[in-house]
This record gives C-alpha cells, structure tokens and sequence, in this order.
C-alpha cells in the first residue's frame, strides 16, 4: 500500500525559522511530509532521549536535509542506542547516521560559513581568539570532516530562502532516483542470492518455500487434491448408478485433475518468478519511473522492510548463514 514520502529535515540552527518553514512548504506542496524534530506529533520512542529519537526517525526516510549555519548546537554524551555518536550535537549525529546508512543528504551551507571555512582551513590558529559573533569552530570541523569523508557528501552554498528552494528544485527528485534504484538493487540482489539457494537445495525444500511464497496456489492445490479424493470415492461407488450419472462423475473428476495439473505445473514451473515477485516487488520499477518523471505529484514511499517478511520465508529453511552483505 502507497503511503505518502518521509523526508527528514535537519539544520544546526532554530534561529533558521524563515527557511525552515519554506523548506516544509514546499515538501508539503508535492506532496511529502516534511519530518521535523520541533513540530507536533513527531515520533518519540521509549527509554531513548528526544535528540536520539531522531536517528530512529531518520532511519525510515530516504531523503536527509540539512541545513548549516553559524551555531553547532549542544554536544550530548548520552546517546542511547547509538553511543558511536557521543559528544555530538544533534544535527552532526544525524548527518553521521544518513551518510553511514547510504542515505541520499542534500547539505545546505550558510555562505559566509563557506568563507569562513576557507580561512579556518588554512589558519585555524586565527579563530582560537578572534572568531567571529555566533560562530562556533565546531561548525567549522563538522564541515571539514565532511568535504574529508571518502564519499564527498551533496553540498551547496545559500544567501538566502530562494537559493535553498531553487537548489531543491533541481537536485530533489535526482536525489530520490537514485536513492529508490540502489533500493531496488539491493533487493535484487538479495532475492538473486537467495534463488541460487532455493536452487542448490533438495526438491522436497524447494516446495516448501514455493507454497509458503505462492500460498493461494498452494492453497488451491491442496483443495483440488481433497475434491479429487471425494470424486474419486464417488467413482468407487457409482456402482448400480446409470450411465449418464457415472459419465457425469468420470467428468468431475477430470476436470478436477485437469485443474490440479495446471495448478501443480505452475507451482513447480513458476518457482522463480514466483520467488521474485514476492521478494522485490515492492521495488516495482513503476515506483521509481514515478519519482523520476514527476516532480509535482504525491509520491509512493518504498520501504526496504517490505521485503522482509518473504526473505524470512526462505530462511526459515536455508538458515541464515553467509547471507549477502546489505547495501547500505
């Protein structure tokens, strides 16, 4: 089922109202939900702090926009269930964790941090005493770190609402793009490993996991086999009947064997496409194609977890081990 686009949208800053709010606008204009720790009904989850939350927040969105001004905001030591990110503001921890789980981030950096970032990195003695007002050299490191990183994050400059708004224009659904086709790789990629399994494996297993991905055919299937059964017991004892009542049951019973041949055929003939349809067919192409020819309507969010329920189907009789490494 089609649920409306998460997007996560994060900046270092709350003094950034103006653009904050521009930035929901247009998300909700194309029908996306913006996800902002400040506003109501934002998820909180138990025995985790409200800045950790986020993380799990984040998790569920494909798409991660940040925006960076002068303020770092506070660093916590207590992260809950991700303490790979102690001593972190918030905004630097969820960067961390969208670019770590192969999130697609849009960065949106003030452009006076970009100058000062330029005078910082080649004398970083020069803001030990004389920074200038609001700016914290925190800011100044976490953009280091990210034009260090092996994979250099999106990044682009911004004066103003009307910059951020036009770089979002031309870079939104790019983003989503790639983001649904890598999705759709690793599900593909996933389904393929397992389907050599299914293959390597002993009929008798191949069957089991065949009627549990297929189950209305193998529910038909074993429904045919019962009323087959019953006609075959009424053949048995037709004796004394005429001629036309035992024809009658002769057809009956053809036609039940008929039907159970084509369901049977398809179940043994059709184990692959069976098995890759219920694997990746959340990934349907039609969902991508979507994102990518259409910028304006309200978009169809994929979720990984879809496919989850059908690859425990065929673990439950390959076992887990050496199962392919994940994308992301």
């Amino acid at each position: 089922m089609g649920y409306a686009l998460q997007v996560f949208v994060s900046s270092t800053c709350y003094e950034l109202r103006d653009l904050r709010a521009a930035i929901v606008d247009w998300l909700t204009d194309r029908g996306v939900v913006p996800m902002m720790s400040d506003e109501i009904g934002f998820p909180h989850y138990d025995r985790m702090p409200p800045y950790a939350s986020c993380l799990r927040v984040l998790e569920q969105c494909p798409l991660v926009i940040v925006v960076i001004d002068r303020q770092y905001g506070n660093s916590f030591s207590d992260w809950g269930p991700y303490p790979q990110y102690a001593g972190c503001a918030p905004t630097h921890a969820e960067l961390r964790h969208a670019l770590n789980s192969g999130k697609r981030v849009l960065i949106f950096v003030q452009d006076d941090i970009w100058k000062f970032y330029e005078v910082w990195r080649k004398t970083p003695a020069a803001f030990t005493t004389g920074a200038p007002r609001g700016l914290d050299e925190a800011t100044l490191q976490m953009i280091h770190e990210l034009k260090h990183r092996d994979i250099v994050p999106w990044m682009a400059s911004f004066t103003n609402v009307a910059d951020v708004l036009k770089s979002l224009q031309g870079e939104f659904i790019n983003q989503l793009y790639t983001q649904f086709r890598d999705l759709e790789k690793q599900a593909t990629d996933q389904a393929t490993f397992l389907l050599e399994r299914i293959l390597a494996e002993d009929p008798e297993v191949r069957d089991k996991i065949t009627s549990q991905l297929a189950q209305p055919l193998a529910a038909e299937r074993d429904a045919l086999q019962l009323q087959l059964a019953a006609a075959e017991s009424k053949h048995l004892a037709s004796f004394g009947q005429t001629n036309d009542q035992i024809e009658k049951l002769i057809r009956e019973k053809q036609d039940i064997q008929a039907r159970l041949d084509t369901v049977t055929d398809q179940l043994t003939h059709n184990r692959l496409s069976v098995a890759v349809q219920a694997m990746v067919g959340v990934f349907a192409t039609s969902s991508v194609g979507a994102v990518h020819a259409n910028t304006s309507v309200a978009l169809t969010s994929v979720s990984a977890n879809g496919i989850a329920g059908d690859l425990s189907v065929a673990e439950t009789y390959l076992g887990k081990d050496d199962q392919p490494t994940k994308g992301f």
